[in-house]
């Protein structure tokens, strides 16, 4: 099966729970047209960034060897973060500088891009995926 772009909704209290069930199912993608990995975030109405712990490294390690693989590939962090709303690589606030922090290789390598997106533009909840 061809796979080219994978999307994934959780809900930003949720991201600690979350990076181990990622980091395995990157690991079993095995598409050579992966180019595309999407963390649409719903903030539940908080305007603080999530935290995230260590365990992120090992994610954004899988990340960059997708990237080495495939030098076209992104992974697109979506959602109504107040810091979404400037477009890519601005660490300067809330949960870019925390992707900034945790996923180093992957950012460095600029592969990361952020994209302001409303609630109401999310598909998984106009669908009643969620």
């Amino acid at each position: 099966m061809v796979l080219e772009r994978f999307e994934f909704n959780v809900v930003s209290s949720n991201l600690l729970r979350v990076q181990e069930w990622i980091h395995h199912t990157l690991q079993s993608i095995t598409s050579p047209v992966f180019n595309e990995f999407v963390i649409w975030i719903l903030s539940e109405g908080c305007s603080r960034s999530p935290l995230i712990d260590g365990s992120w490294l090992a994610l954004g390690e899988s990340l960059d060897a997708l990237a080495k693989r495939n030098h076209s590939f992104r992974v697109v962090f979506k959602g109504d973060f107040y810091s979404f709303r400037y477009g890519t690589l601005d660490a300067s606030d809330g949960f870019c500088s925390l992707i900034a922090s945790y996923m180093p290789l992957v950012w460095s390598n600029r592969r990361v891009k952020f994209e302001y997106a409303p609630r109401a533009a999310n598909r998984f909840l106009i669908s009643g995926a969620l």
